[in-house]
């Protein structure tokens, strides 16, 4: 899992169309400060870490909970800074009254195992746990894939689900691993181990951790890079496309710290950024999605373009429709370079490496002699532009009659035993497929 949550923004074009960070009006606000679970958490923070913030717990009409500033914040402000001991890293794992036993786990957890395992152990302490203030108030549950039911997951669309369907995977790999060596050498956790805390512990981690490089445990698994922690009241801030924020552990006064490049009113929602991730990638990972996304990309893939184009029933219709010719040798090249990856369409259109795809495919064999051209030359080829173009409209209205399909067996299959916010978030995945496959149509 990408761990860049709370860093800079380092997004395609730059930013440069970065729209005004979203902010609530205070009238439809509704502060969560007095509650008890909120009160206890900053007495805590405040009595054993000289924790001081001017953001406060609240509910917001499109966000749900977040933090609410409680005076105009100016651009450059540092908006939260966490001492290195309110962070929950592998270390502070290892250090603790469990840190014996994950020294000897084999095969050896990764950070987010690790993590997960401290979660449960100090969760089923209760009030005896130091880190109660913080855990009693963790979601009880999320909306990401692994929440979903079986039919649930048939109403995402086909990329989403392929992704949603292997994070189900790997989640219950990992708990296996955990359960087997519990069973054998860990009886006191084995039986506070079942697969429900475990979902619930590793999307916590999942969910709300921050980018944050420990250096490497020899007691944990290399395969996946220690660079995550949790950070109590930092995690409330929710994530916005258009914050600019720098985020990182400063060493000089050893606290993890957030600044706003952003300004914000009294009242105002703050927000950060996760990075520059697309809905479906905000659905996998953190179990939302974000209106009018200017990150939002839909991933055409080359498996799906070959088998529409050259296998279907309709392979002689197709290959003289386009004059589609010498494919073996139009593969070759584009394998060669790279270019059968990652092939994108955005609100903005073609990426340039699918329509080079496309251009590539329209090409006649004394074009492909010169092929080096698209990458020095971006007038090049201009003449096989049309039949480009009529191959991805070919292509990118059979994913709109999927996505049309989909929409009706969605429509006609929801019950009332569906989780509602899960299939509103499958109609928005859907809808913004939609709505960036039309705005991909070549005119």
């Amino acid at each position: 899992m990408e761990r860049n949550a709370y860093n800079a923004r380092l997004g395609r074009r730059n930013r440069e169309k970065r729209r005004r960070v979203k902010c609530v009006s205070n009238s439809f606000m509704k502060s969560c400060a007095h509650e008890e679970g909120f009160v206890k958490l900053r007495q805590w923070m405040t009595q054993n870490y000289g924790f001081r913030n001017c953001l406060v717990p609240a509910l917001f009409p499109e966000t749900g909970r977040g933090l609410m500033t409680k005076r105009a914040i100016k651009s450059g402000e540092i908006i939260v800074s966490l001492p290195h001991s309110l962070l929950i890293t592998t270390k502070t794992v290892l250090d603790s009254e469990i840190g014996h036993v994950i020294k000897r786990w084999k095969p050896k957890l990764s950070p987010q195992q690790c993590l997960s395992i401290f979660l449960i152990w100090e969760r089923n302490k209760h009030t005896s746990s130091t880190w109660f203030p913080y855990i009693n108030l963790l979601p009880s549950s999320f909306t990401t894939p692994a929440y979903f039911s079986q039919t649930e997951l048939t109403y995402l669309p086909t990329a989403v689900r392929s992704k949603a369907v292997k994070e189900c995977e790997k989640l219950e790999d990992t708990f296996n691993e955990v359960k087997q060596f519990s069973m054998k050498h860990w009886n006191e956790f084995y039986k506070m181990l079942t697969s429900d805390v475990y979902r619930w512990a590793w999307y916590v981690i999942n969910t709300r951790s921050v980018f944050y490089q420990s250096g490497q445990s020899e007691y944990l698994s290399t395969e996946e890079p220690d660079t995550i922690a949790l950070a109590p009241f930092l995690d409330l801030l929710n994530h916005s496309p258009a914050a600019n924020i720098k985020a990182g552990f400063n060493p000089v006064n050893k606290s993890y710290e957030i600044i706003t490049n952003d300004t914000y009113k009294a009242y105002d929602q703050v927000f950060i950024s996760y990075g520059c991730h697309g809905n479906q990638k905000l659905f996998l990972e953190y179990g939302f999605c974000v209106p009018d996304n200017p990150d939002d990309e839909f991933e055409v893939m080359l498996y799906n373009l070959v088998i529409l184009l050259f296998f279907s029933e309709d392979i002689v219709k197709a290959c003289k429709h386009f004059a589609v010719e010498h494919l073996s040798k139009k593969m070759e090249l584009l394998q060669e370079h790279g270019l059968l990856k990652s092939l994108m369409c955005t609100k903005e259109g073609l990426s340039w490496k699918l329509l080079t795809v496309f251009k590539t495919l329209a090409m006649d064999w004394n074009q492909l002699q010169c092929w080096n051209q698209v990458f020095t030359d971006e007038a090049a080829f201009t003449e096989v532009l049309p039949a480009a173009n009529n191959m991805a409209s070919y292509i990118l209205q059979q994913y709109l009659t999927e996505n049309t399909q989909l929409m009706k067996y969605v429509e006609q299959t929801v019950s009332s035993t569906d989780n509602p916010e899960h299939v509103d978030i499958a109609r928005q995945l859907i809808y913004i497929e939609k709505h960036i496959l039309t705005a991909s149509l070549p005119s």
